[in-house]
């Protein structure tokens, strides 16, 4: 019942629904959508960079060369109720981010993991289409040339007050509002997005609604969803400058779990890893020991002084699952085998012995076998062993790993698109003095999938003063940083102010029977800089109990204070 309402209010309902804490502002929300949900998506909209210019927002090449800050709002949250596996004593939560392009890999992922799922999904709007739509509506309503002025000038400061994307241009604007349906509240984001973009938040939040209701029916993972949009020049450069790590770190402000994975939406959690945290709580306290150190609590006692293999005591480990992958060329149009494939290895209950058949028959290799970002995993030697072993950092390594949520390095949201982003947190990990050692079970394997455009571009691109080019430039500043200087890391302004004031993202997890969480705040050094941690020590205590879910609207007056106005827009 919850997730029909849910639907309701994303498609049906002209209704305004407050995101901020429960106040007098909110008219209605599902009855189960939780606090949390509520404030997790206020907190992200009321620090977002002041409007002062509507005709700036929409992110452009330049803007984003110049590493303008740009504006996300949240349009949706939807967790989870499923009760298995219970999370008061389940430790790691994936932690992923996609386009609306990619959702039958989060499904993918989602059906094959049988624990939390953290997921951020991104709607680049692109004001060049919504643009054309908008003057199609005009010419159709008859207003003729001045109402195409009114456009232009509606997409600009004339919507600052929250209004519509008719304006100064005479008459046509509010025409073409009303030709587009536009009697929907109106702009509450306050970034004056004209009536087809808030019509397009509006279709996208029911599509994710009821993507969540199914993910809720069918199980088995606890999927934690998040819409979030941004207004693009145009399509062209919402493919081409996807914001990779702001939406990672977005994803991670809603994980709630001690220990988060950072995996791409098209790998798979392989190994019996979920089922083995879930039913062994031994091992579940191995892997918060390994990542947290020995003074970790969760299910059980604190571990041992050090542990096996030399691997240090002091909680900087981050934890590799290998990746693997099934044979599959671009080229090759048959792609149905090589994803079967990889799902049923996935979900085999012979372990390696089946990774090993395929290997030998060629069928299996590790990811990304034509270049060296992971041999340092050494894939062959895990496909034979039982037991942890530590690897060796070197150049351009950029292994998935399982982390501290609370202390551990953020992502640097300067990287757009494809090109080391990852490799540059690794980077940072190695530098903030982790240690790096392979799960003798986990694994990772990729999902074929055809590639986009902006990731063809990205492979054919020569051009240094591209986005390619300038990927490899911020790579090889935070290499040089790192070693040389001081490396703070770039971040936007709600993951930086949400991680301190979210009370209940802040408060450490405890399993039963365990003492209170390793503090909170407690800051990492990155090269030669403390980077502080995940927030202020205390807070609700809570999880978040999970909720129905709310189609959030967005905060207008983006870096306000205080409890902005809101709205399904």
């Amino acid at each position: 019942m919850a997730f029909r309402l849910l639907g309701l209010l994303a498609v049906s309902l002209a209704a305004r629904i407050a995101v901020a804490p429960v106040s007098a502002d909110v008219l209605s929300i599902p009855a189960t959508t939780s606090k949390e949900e509520l404030e997790l998506a206020a907190c992200i909209n009321k620090h977002q960079p002041a409007v002062t210019d509507l005709n700036a927002v929409p992110t452009t090449w330049h803007s984003a060369v110049a590493e303008n800050a740009s504006h996300y709002r949240v349009a949706g949250v939807w967790w989870s109720r499923r009760p298995f596996p219970p999370r008061a004593s389940f430790p790691l939560t994936v932690v992923t981010q996609l386009s609306l392009g990619r959702l039958s890999q989060l499904e993918a992922m989602c059906a094959t993991w049988a624990g939390p799922v953290s997921a951020a999904v991104l709607l680049g709007l692109s004001r060049e289409e919504a643009l054309k739509e908008a003057q199609e509506a005009q010419a159709a309503a008859g207003a003729g040339t001045a109402g195409t002025v009114g456009v232009q000038a509606g997409s600009g400061a004339s919507a600052a007050s929250g209004g519509g994307a008719s304006g100064a241009g005479g008459g046509g604007g509010e025409r073409a509002a009303e030709a587009e349906g536009a009697g929907d509240g109106g702009d509450f984001s306050g970034l004056g997005l004209l009536p087809g973009e808030r019509r397009r938040v509006r279709e996208v939040a029911a599509q994710l609604a009821r993507v969540h209701a199914l993910a809720e029916a069918a199980g088995p993972c606890q999927l934690d969803l998040m819409l979030v949009y941004e207004v693009y020049q145009s399509a062209k450069m919402a493919g081409l400058l996807y914001p990779v790590n702001v939406m990672r770190n977005l994803a991670r402000l809603q994980a709630r779990t001690p220990l988060i994975g950072a995996f791409d939406v098209d790998m798979m959690v392989g190994g019996g890893l979920a089922e083995e945290l879930a039913g062994d709580p031994g091992a579940a306290r191995e892997l918060l020991r390994r990542v947290r150190g020995p003074n970790a609590t969760g299910p059980g006692a604190p571990g041992p002084p050090s542990g096996p293999n030399g691997l240090p005591p002091d909680g900087r480990t981050a934890v590799v699952l290998p990746a693997l992958t099934t044979h599959w060329h671009d080229a090759d149009p048959r792609i149905e085998g090589p994803q079967a494939l990889a799902e049923a290895l996935v979900r085999s209950r012979e372990g390696k012995a089946a990774l090993r058949r395929q290997w030998r028959k060629g069928r299996l290799q590790r990811f990304n076998p034509l270049m060296d970002h992971h041999l340092a995993t050494r894939t062959e030697q895990w496909l034979v062993t039982s037991q942890w072993y530590a690897v060796k950092f070197r150049h351009r390594y950029e292994p998935w790993v399982v982390l501290d949520r609370h202390g551990s390095p953020w992502h640097d949201v300067r990287f757009r698109g494809y090109g080391m982003n990852k490799i540059a947190h690794v980077m940072h990990l190695n530098a903030s003095g982790y240690t790096f050692a392979v799960h003798p079970r986990g694994f990772l394997m990729h999902r074929p999938h055809k590639p986009t455009r902006a990731k063809m571009k990205h492979r054919r691109d020569t051009d240094t003063t591209g986005l390619k080019g300038r990927a490899y430039s911020l790579g090889n500043q935070v290499r040089h940083v790192l070693k040389h200087g001081v490396y703070v890391t770039a971040l936007d302004g709600a993951t930086q102010a949400c991680r301190r004031e979210l009370g209940w993202w802040a408060a450490d997890w405890a399993g039963p029977g365990a003492a209170a969480g390793v503090g909170a705040g407690s800051g990492r050094v990155a090269g030669g800089a403390a980077e502080p941690g995940g927030g202020s020590a205390g807070g609700t205590g809570g999880q978040g109990g999970g909720g129905g879910g709310v189609a959030a609207g967005s905060v207008g007056g983006g870096g306000a204070a205080g409890g902005a106005r809101a709205g399904v827009i």
